[in-house]
């Protein structure tokens, strides 16, 4: 698993924890299926733009940096 998936799998179980969110109940708000919510988590599985987009909107605090500079 690499680094930023790592992260948004470690952020994403803490956020689960803290609101008692249960693997299905956050498939089902991602669209997709408790065991696909598993494997992400689980790091066999990347998450993806489609996921952290709603991650996101959810209220999982994912900052991932590149590690540059961003363009103005």
């Amino acid at each position: 698993m690499s680094f930023s998936q790592s992260i948004i799998s470690r952020e994403t179980k803490r956020f689960m924890r803290a609101h008692h969110i249960t693997q299905a109940d956050l498939g089902q708000y991602l669209k997709i299926t408790q065991s696909q919510v598993s494997a992400r988590l689980r790091g066999t599985v990347r998450w993806t733009l489609d996921d952290l987009d709603r991650l996101c909107d959810l209220g999982v605090p994912v900052r991932i940096a590149s590690g540059q500079e961003a363009w103005s």
